[in-house]
C-alpha cells in the first residue's frame, strides 16, 4: 500500500520506537504503584519524556506535561477541566478550522448552558488572528485556536494570538495535533496557556499517546475522570496535584517510552523530515494545478493538501486509489465548519497528507492513477 494518510497518522515509525516499546512490554511494571527497582526505573523514563516534551516546547517549571491517548482526550481535559469551574456562562471564542473534538465538548457545554461560543469565520483560505479582539466580551473566558488545519494544511499565527491572549488575560488552548514536528513552537516566545498535542503523527510515536501542556499559574484545571493517581489514597475527595489528578489509573507505559524515542528522532532529523515532504508535496501541488477539472482547497503547498475532481464525491475517488493501493482520505474529517464554508458536506473533500515515508515513485504512481480518474 502506498501510503499518503500521515495526517491521521503517520507510517514511519523510527526502529528505536518499536525496539524500545517491545523492551517495556517485555519488562513490566507499574511506575507510581510501587517502590521497586522495576517501577522506580520506569517512573525515571516517564519524567524523562515529560522533560524532553518541555525541553522541545522551551517551557519553564510553570507548565506540567499531562500524557493522554490522544490530542482529543487532551483537548477534552483542557476545555471541560476549565471551564466546569464557572458558577455563571462564560463566552468562548473559537475557529472554523477545528476539529470534533473541540466543537463537540463546547456543542455540550453550550446545551447545558454554560456557555455562548462565537466561531470565527474562514477568509481566503485562513483565519484573520487580528479579528480575535474584536469578539472578546466582558465575559470572554477561554480562546481556542488550531494551529494547523487537519484538512487544508492551513496554518494560522499563534504568536499573534498569544500576545492578544496575554493583553487581554485570557487563556488560549492551541491544538497543535497536525503541526508538532512540522513546526517548531517556542512557548518562550508564544506563551501558550494550553497546549494539546497527538505523539502518533508529526512526532512519529504510536498510536494512543498524547499529551497537555498547562500553565498552571495561568489556570487551575478540574479532573474529568476520577481513581487512583497513587497518592492519597486514603481520601475518596479527588485531590487537584499536578499531573497525577489528570492521569488516573496505570500509564500507556510503552506508548510514552515509544513517545519519547519518537520526539528525539524527529528532532535530530527535523530539517531533512519537513524538506522532503514539502518538496514531494509541491510535485503533487503543481500537478493538481493543471488540472482544469480539479479543485484544490488548501491555500498553498504544505504537507496536506486537499481537492475534488469535478463529478465525483470524494469517497468514490478514495475507494478507485484504494483499489489501486493507494491509501488517501475522503470525507468531512471530522471539521464540519470547513466544509460548510466552501459548501462540500455531500462530497467531502479527498486528502492527501504526505510522511516521510513516501517517495517520487509512491508521487508518480499516484498521479498515474488520478490521471485514470
Amino acid at each position: 500500500m502506498i501510503y499518503f494518510d500521515n495526517a491521521g497518522t503517520s507510517k514511519y515509525k523510527p526502529q528505536s520506537v518499536i525496539d524500545n516499546m517491545t523492551r517495556v512490554i517485555k519488562n513490566s511494571s507499574n511506575p507510581g504503584r510501587g517502590s521497586h527497582s522495576d517501577s522506580i526505573n520506569l517512573a525515571n523514563e516517564v519524567f524523562e519524556t515529560r522533560t524532553l516534551i518541555k525541553s522541545m516546547l522551551k517551557a519553564d517549571n510553570k507548565y506540567q506535561v499531562i500524557f493522554t491517548k490522544n490530542a482529543t482526550e487532551a483537548l477534552n481535559i483542557s476545555i471541560l477541566g476549565y471551564l466546569k469551574q464557572f458558577k455563571y456562562k462564560v463566552h468562548v471564542i473559537t475557529t472554523m478550522f477545528e476539529h470534533n473534538s473541540v466543537l463537540r465538548p463546547l456543542k455540550h457545554l453550550a446545551k447545558l448552558g454554560k456557555i455562548d461560543v462565537t466561531v470565527m469565520p474562514i477568509i481566503n483560505g485562513n483565519i484573520s488572528i487580528p479579528d480575535i479582539e474584536l469578539n472578546i466580551r466582558n465575559n470572554t473566558r477561554l480562546i481556542i485556536l488550531n494551529h494547523t488545519s487537519n484538512v487544508l494544511g492551513a496554518s494560522t499565527d499563534i504568536k499573534v494570538a498569544s500576545e492578544i491572549s496575554l493583553a487581554y488575560n485570557i487563556p488560549l488552548l492551541i491544538d497543535t495535533a497536525q503541526s508538532l514536528g512540522h513546526q517548531t513552537i517556542s512557548l518562550e516566545h508564544t506563551p501558550i496557556t494550553m497546549l494539546a498535542s497527538a505523539g502518533h503523527k508529526g512526532l512519529h510515536g504510536p498510536e494512543g499517546s498524547g499529551f497537555l501542556v498547562v500553565d498552571t499559574e495561568r489556570v487551575h484545571l478540574q479532573p474529568i475522570m476520577f481513581g487512583g493517581t497513587g497518592t492519597n489514597s486514603t481520601s475518596l475527595d479527588m485531590n487537584i496535584e499536578y499531573p497525577e489528578s489528570f492521569e488516573v489509573g496505570t500509564l500507556n507505559l510503552p506508548n510514552i517510552v515509544g513517545l519519547k524515542h519518537g520526539i528525539i528522532w524527529t528532532l535530530d532529523n527535523f530539517e531533512q523530515i519537513n524538506n522532503h515532504i514539502l518538496s514531494l508535496s509541491k510535485i503533487i501541488y503543481e500537478y493538481l494545478e493543471s488540472k482544469d477539472n480539479v479543485t484544490i482547497y488548501s491555500p498553498h503547498n504544505t504537507g496536506v493538501i486537499s481537492f475534488n475532481i469535478d463529478n465525483y464525491t470524494s469517497h468514490e475517488i478514495v475507494d478507485y486509489l484504494n483499489e489501486n493501493n493507494i491509501a488517501v482520505r475522503g470525507g468531512l474529517h471530522c471539521a464540519p465548519f470547513v466544509h460548510s464554508h466552501y459548501n462540500t458536506i455531500n462530497q467531502g473533500m479527498v486528502r492527501i497528507s504526505l510522511g516521510y515515508n513516501n517517495t517520487l515513485l509512491d508521487i508518480e504512481f499516484l498521479k498515474n492513477a488520478i490521471e485514470n480518474i
